[in-house]
Parts: structure tokens; C-alpha cells; sequence
């Protein structure tokens, strides 16, 4: 039986390997690893608009992609894919950077959840790699 003095290693699925890792970060003990907390949460859940936020914030939006994603090849090994968001009231550029699958994956008119750090000009707004998922996948805190 397990206690919380007991070393790491002798938890169900952690073997030599996985111990070490846990060594490098300080966790000798399951009391240890109880109380290691993440250094950061996302939180997804409180959705805004564009136009409610200031440049530079890491925001949660909520929207529709209307414009079907496009391939720019900057060089080799570099590719971009482009496309457009809309929140109801405002407009997103959106930048991929050499995410195929993730640009594939992604349709028009479809709704998606998108975290990222928002670019704000007199003229336009944009995301680079947002996260992008869909929002039904049910899990808001990251």
C-alpha cells in the first residue's frame, strides 16, 4: 500500500525511465507529486469578442471560419496557411505556421475555438498559431 512518503517509482506505471524525469523536477515522493501544480493554466471558458480585448492579450474566441484555408510556401521547409475567422461582430486573419494536419482538419463555415495572443492595427486583426479546436471536444482548461 501506498503512502504519501512512499518514492515515486513505486507507482503503478512509472518505471526507471519515467522516475528519472519526475528526479529532474524534484519529485522524489507521491507527496511531492500531489503538490506539483503546472506552471500555467489556460482557461478557455470565458470566450470573447475581438473588439472587447486590447493588442497583445491571450484571449479565447469563439467563431466561424469564412474563408477556406490558403498555402503560401515562403521557402523550403516553411509553409504558411492563411485563412479568415469571424466572431459576429469582427474579422480574424489567421496564421498556421507548417501545420498541414491542422489546416486540412479545418472547414468553412464551421464553428471553432481559438487561444491565442490577438495582433490589433487600425485596419485588421490577427492571430499567429492560435490554438484551434473544435468546440464541442468539451475540455476548457488547459
Amino acid at each position: 500500500m501506498l503512502n504519501t512518503e512512499s518514492n515515486i517509482k513505486f507507482i503503478k506505471g512509472v518505471g526507471e525511465k519515467r522516475a528519472e524525469m519526475f528526479y529532474n523536477l524534484g519529485i522524489f515522493d507521491v507527496d511531492a507529486l500531489i503538490h506539483f501544480f503546472p506552471r500555467k493554466y489556460e482557461d478557455w471558458t470565458n470566450t470573447k469578442s475581438v473588439s472587447q480585448v486590447n493588442s497583445g492579450d491571450n484571449i479565447t474566441i469563439k467563431a466561424t471560419m469564412i474563408t477556406p484555408v490558403k498555402e503560401h510556401m515562403i521557402r523550403r521547409g516553411m509553409t504558411l496557411y492563411k485563412c479568415r475567422f469571424s466572431d459576429g461582430e469582427s474579422v480574424i486573419n489567421v496564421t498556421i505556421f507548417n501545420n498541414k494536419y491542422l489546416a486540412q482538419s479545418l472547414r468553412v463555415y464551421e464553428d471553432y475555438v481559438l487561444f491565442g495572443k490577438i495582433e490589433k492595427t487600425f485596419t485588421a486583426s490577427s492571430m499567429s498559431s492560435p490554438k484551434i479546436e473544435k468546440p464541442d471536444t468539451g475540455i476548457r482548461i488547459h
